[in-house]
């Protein structure tokens, strides 16, 4: 099956909840419009990759506190590397982070377990700006570091 975007998502303010939307615009200078965390820099775009569909989201505490900007599905994460490039509907990214570092007062990391913002989490900045629209297709298109 082809890698495709569920869900878009922008949190308009800190604290705020964040919004589900049909499409968002990423921009070169300042990555996700309307975003609270749009700006310059290496995390302008916040990405979590699933198997198939997004799960209940209920899993440890930092699945529930961190909201990506884009969801996507069928692309295998563990293809990915640092500085991947993914032209995902009309715009094109490149990873700058894989995973993110779990929250300290999570209980699965108390426990010793592994969190899911570990392997399904990465920051990309925008590299072409355009629109990502619910359904658009997703894929690597080069780039990468070595495994």
């Amino acid at each position: 099956m082809a890698a495709r975007v569920v869900s878009l998502r922008v949190q308009r303010g800190k604290g705020a909840a964040a919004r589900t939307v049909r499409r968002l615009y990423c921009d070169v200078r300042r990555g996700v419009l309307n975003d609270v965390h749009s700006g310059h820099g290496k995390r302008q775009v916040c990405l979590r990759f699933y198997g198939t569909e997004p799960d209940d989201r209920t899993e440890g505490l930092c699945a529930r506190k961190f909201t990506e900007n884009v969801a996507i599905a069928d692309l295998p994460v563990q293809s990915l590397t640092l500085n991947s490039v993914l032209r995902i509907g009309g715009c094109v990214l490149r990873l700058t982070q894989l995973g993110k570092t779990c929250y300290a007062d999570c209980a699965l990391a108390g426990r010793g377990q592994s969190c899911p913002l570990a392997r399904e989490a990465a920051f990309a900045e925008v590299l072409e700006s355009g629109w990502i629209a619910l359904g658009d297709a997703a894929a690597r298109i080069g780039g990468g570091d070595a495994v």
